[in-house]
């Protein structure tokens, strides 16, 4: 694994997204494949572009730190962002 470019890097640190780096800093996600499938967390660094784009992410139920691939993620919405929103919760 090669280190992130400085400015992928900076990107992701200043909450831009390009084609290539979907997710940014504290972004939602779900990991939806891999051993850790189902579970929610937050994006909390961007750890490898080449040869597949790979993020850390903080786990909401144990607050261990796991690698995930792009591919194996998907967006629960960004508080404040206009292009994405949050799931819808339901009251009990």
């Amino acid at each position: 694994m090669n280190p992130v470019p400085k400015d992928l890097e900076e990107a992701f640190m200043a909450f831009r997204r390009s084609d290539r780096v979907t997710f940014c800093l504290n972004d939602a996600v779900e990991i939806i494949a891999g051993p850790h499938a189902g579970r929610g967390g937050a994006v909390i660094s961007l750890t490898a572009v080449d040869p597949n784009v790979e993020y850390l992410v903080e786990l909401s139920d144990t607050g261990r730190d796991v690698r995930v691939l792009q591919s194996d993620l998907r967006s629960l919405g960004t508080p404040g962002s206009p292009n994405e929103s949050l799931p819808e919760t339901r009251s009990p």
